[in-house]
């Protein structure tokens, strides 16, 4: 006797790469359409462009975002160069005004030959320079802090443009898709209008859904449900 046991499944390859439409970040990700596609049942090597989707909207916001960030580092460098300027004003201001202090405090001395009228006077110039002079080192002070922190609202938002700018660049890259090995190429249906299908150059796929797989057919196995009393008849 030959004893036939019918089981059903699938056939299938032992390695084999899905490709499904990559996840964008940051801003501007726009619509995923496939520009460039692969022929199906293709022999394509590690490399080989599998999928291309529309890069123009990732493309031009990466323009976009490069030409802010460098205005806003050109602004940071025109910023500081002014406030090095307003700094070194500032600290002529301050030498000059401690000069003062100090010239008035000679003239304090003389107060016992001068008249009473002319020690007044001094005293009161005295008095006025220190004034000034604690006047200006408590508003130095102040300019720088509101210094930095100008130049650091600069910088937040040349960094927030910068990281725009890299999303821009990564997200571009990532609309390109290549083969991650040998093999055939074998499409995937998925969901379209009127039904399943297999994806076209036009579609409109969205991030995350695979729609291809890459499969190498030199290794193949099977894949079925048999019967746990029908294993022992297996070979």
């Amino acid at each position: 006797f030959v004893r036939r046991l019918r089981i059903h499944g699938t056939v299938e390859a032992v390695q084999f790469r899905a490709v499904a439409a990559p996840r964008l970040s940051g801003p501007g990700m726009g619509t995923m359409i496939i520009t460039k596609l692969v022929a199906p049942g293709a022999t394509v090597k590690p490399g080989d462009v599998l999928v291309e989707f529309d890069r123009q909207n990732q493309e031009r916001n990466f323009l976009d975002r490069q030409a802010e960030f460098r205005d806003l580092e050109e602004q940071i460098k025109k910023r500081r160069a002014d406030q090095d300027a307003a700094r070194a004003r500032d600290d002529t201001e301050l030498k000059q005004s401690e000069n003062d202090v100090a010239a008035a405090a000679l003239e304090i001395r003389r107060n016992e030959v001068i008249s009473r009228i002319d020690a007044e006077k001094n005293q009161q110039n005295l008095e006025e320079a220190k004034a000034r002079f604690q006047q200006l080192k408590e508003t130095y002070n102040l300019k720088r802090t509101a210094a930095a922190a100008d130049v650091r609202i600069l910088e937040i938002q040349r960094d927030r443009a910068g990281n725009a700018m890299r999303h821009a660049q990564e997200n571009a890259q990532k609309l390109i898709i290549r083969s991650p090995l040998s093999g055939i190429v074998v499409f995937t249906p998925i969901g379209r209008p009127g039904g399943m299908g297999e994806v076209q150059e036009g579609d409109e796929v969205r991030p995350g859904t695979p729609f291809l797989q890459v499969v190498d057919p030199s290794a193949m196995q099977v894949r079925a449900r048999v019967n746990q009393a029908d294993v022992p008849f297996l070979r």
